[in-house]
């Protein structure tokens, strides 16, 4: 436990002297009420090898406008689900978008896996220097609908494992706190509704059937 708390300490240390910052940051423009996410164009996951690595190809969100979207780390073409990876989260991505493809189709779950849904590349989703994308996301849902948003910033350091420090700076509530948090979005291309990463997958289907009825 005194290891754990030794390690845990700069993050918090970090928090602190980064409060001031966060405030500013947090308090800038709102997003526009028009913007939606068929407004920004992502990449696609790259491929190669460490020798010739491929740079991902251009993914403009607009293709999937009438479209429910899940976004993410048993329906048709009615839903697409983006897959982001980000190597915030206990350094568990890969950081050659080749190495995260060759694991997931030969080491885990491995047997010539490949992923049916969209992956990009890698992004940065919290901190200074996370996507737009991310901060358009956050903004239009600041908490997950069943974390009992409001308990305050501790809930980020409270829901990361404690052997290790946060991964970027500042820290806000609203930053996505582990993997597998979702983003529904809404054939018109509005966040609809956020999940932590305790919310089952097979929960969703009442959510994602109401968006495509709509």
């Amino acid at each position: 436990m005194l290891t754990q708390r030794a390690v845990v300490a700069p993050a918090r240390l970090a928090r602190a002297r980064s409060r001031t910052r966060g405030l500013a940051r947090g308090a800038r423009a709102q997003t526009n009420a028009s913007q939606t996410i068929h407004d920004f164009t992502l990449k696609t996951l790259g491929g190669g090898t460490r020798e010739a690595p491929t740079e991902g190809a251009d993914l403009p969100l607009s293709q999937y406008k009438g479209k429910v979207v899940l976004i993410n780390n048993k329906y048709g073409d009615d839903l697409v689900i983006l897959g982001v990876p980000c190597n915030q989260f206990g350094h568990q991505c890969y950081d050659k978008d080749f190495e995260l493809l060759n694991t997931l189709k030969y080491v885990r779950p491995g047997n010539g896996y490949e992923p049916k849904f969209q992956i990009t590349g890698k992004m940065t989703i919290n901190g200074e220097d996370e996507d737009a994308f991310w901060t358009f996301l956050k903004r239009a849902i600041p908490y997950p609908a069943d974390d009992n948003g409001g308990r305050g910033d501790d809930f980020i350091y409270n829901t990361q494992p404690n052997s290790m420090p946060l991964q970027w700076s500042p820290v806000r509530r609203s930053d996505v706190v582990w993997n597998f948090e979702k983003f529904l979005i809404g054939k018109d291309g509005k966040p609809a509704k956020r999940y932590s990463p305790k919310f089952e997958n097979a929960n969703l289907t009442a959510d994602i059937d109401a968006l495509i009825k709509a």
